[in-house]
């Protein structure tokens, strides 16, 4: 399969409402699902990025491999949201392309300030991958009590349960100086899946502000 990484600042990138139905048959585990209001909202002060099968159609949920965001939220703060990616297409490590094009679009973009970039990750097991990238990328933890109020909301209905010695099944980050030096690396590349031998060829495009 050929797949693209693309940028909702391109033109031909996939509505809100292709992404709200992405979402709506992809969310699992600990993502939260997104209407194409909150998507919309993204695209017009923040970003999104998504994966999509260059075989396929922007307008059809199934050509996405993946898609994740830059969420606005309130008090002028943003969410380096979750990477979804498609269950069928797990396994290439779509999340940390995904993550450095969006950091380098926050900053290309001039979105916010560094210190208005909020992001978390599940701390049961499938959120393991999601927190090794973020605290690779020099995101820094931070208590609970300091994550912006959005995320208290969803609080309100979480049935996960926290972890014990926790008080949040999530670990919420703020960014730091680190996260400017994070490289997006334009090419090609091919990526052997180990658990199948199946190959992904992802272009991954150069990024112009």
């Amino acid at each position: 399969m050929h797949a693209r990484l693309h940028l909702s600042s391109e033109p031909g990138f996939p509505t809100s409402d292709t992404l709200a139905a992405y979402t709506l048959t992809q969310a699992r585990g600990g993502v939260i699902h997104r209407d194409a209001t909150v998507f919309a909202d993204a695209m017009t002060r923040g970003v999104m990025v998504a994966i999509i099968d260059e075989a396929g159609d922007v307008g059809d949920p199934d050509s996405l491999l993946a898609i994740a965001g830059v969420l606005p939220l309130e008090a002028g703060l943003f969410e380096l949201g979750g990477a979804l990616v498609h269950e069928a297409h797990t396994g290439f490590g779509l999340q940390k392309p995904m993550m450095q094009a969006r950091l380098m679009a926050y900053f290309g973009l001039k979105i916010a300030p560094l210190e208005n970039l909020r992001t978390g990750a599940g701390r049961a097991r499938y959120g393991d991958p999601s927190r090794r990238v973020l605290e690779a990328a020099g995101f820094l933890p931070i208590r609970h009590a300091d994550a912006p109020v959005d995320f208290y909301d969803e609080c309100k209905t979480c049935t996960r349960g926290a972890p014990a010695g926790h008080q949040c099944c999530y670990q919420y980050y703020t960014a730091s100086p680190a996260c400017r030096t994070v490289p997006y690396e334009p090419g090609v590349r091919e990526i052997v899946r180990k658990s199948d031998g199946r190959t992904l060829r992802l272009t991954l495009p150069e990024l112009q502000f």
